[in-house]
């Protein structure tokens, strides 16, 4: 008796693996696809003109910024500003 327990759950497992190794597969399969495109995209696009690169850049240092903010520990974050003291 304790064999048929032992040898369910035996195949139970290798059935979760076998669904991971498939779920691996149709990742990778869904995900090459998006890669080709994106690299077409940027490709065939045309670089910004000097004006709108240079504003796109700052943006996304600010945004680089607010990720990394975001990643510390609420107790390093600096206060917010008040409603009406902005810069």
């Amino acid at each position: 008796m304790l064999h048929k327990v032992f040898y369910g759950k035996l195949n139970c497992r290798i059935a979760v693996n076998h669904k991971n190794a498939r779920v691996e597969r149709d990742v990778g399969i869904s995900v090459e696809p998006l890669a080709l495109f994106i690299q077409f995209w940027l490709t065939i696009t045309p670089p910004l003109p000097d004006p709108a690169a240079k504003a796109g850049a700052g943006a996304s240092r600010r945004a680089l910024r607010r990720l990394r903010r975001g990643a510390e520990p609420a107790a390093q974050r600096r206060p917010k500003a008040a409603a009406g003291n902005t810069r």
